[in-house]
């Protein structure tokens, strides 16, 4: 499993607490999900700016109605929320791949929110 030991010594380090009440998908998001996007930042980036879609569309200048938008328009041009989870799941182990798959739905969910958070901190910073 060279492949897996190599992901996961790639993956940034983050002082994140844990908690003994955390639900499994809550640990797989700090300690997964997090790290990934933190690596894959700067793809993601390139990614958003390199849409057609996006580029089209007029964002809201307040924080809540743009992180609104954001979603709304990751939510709905398929192509781009099929890359940006494929940008992530690529950096999975095997076992973190497996996970994932029984926890499709929700883990799609709050991966897309996380990201959608992201653009929006720092569209705002």
């Amino acid at each position: 499993m060279e492949r897996d030991k190599n992901l996961l010594e790639l993956r940034p380090h983050l002082d994140l607490e844990t908690d003994s009440e955390m639900t499994d998908v809550e640990q797989f998001q700090n300690e997964t999900l997090r790290p990934i996007l933190k690596l894959q930042k700067d793809l993601t980036w390139a990614l958003l700016g390199h849409s057609k879609n996006f580029s089209k569309q007029k964002m809201p200048d307040d924080r809540a109605h743009f992180m609104k938008a954001m979603l709304s328009f990751i939510s709905a041009d398929l192509q781009f929320r099929n890359m940006l989870i494929g940008i992530i799941i690529g950096h999975f182990t095997i076992k973190e791949y497996e996970y994932y798959v029984s926890k499709k739905s929700e883990l799609n969910k709050r991966l897309l929110n996380m990201q959608a958070q992201r653009y929006t901190d720092f569209h705002f910073a």
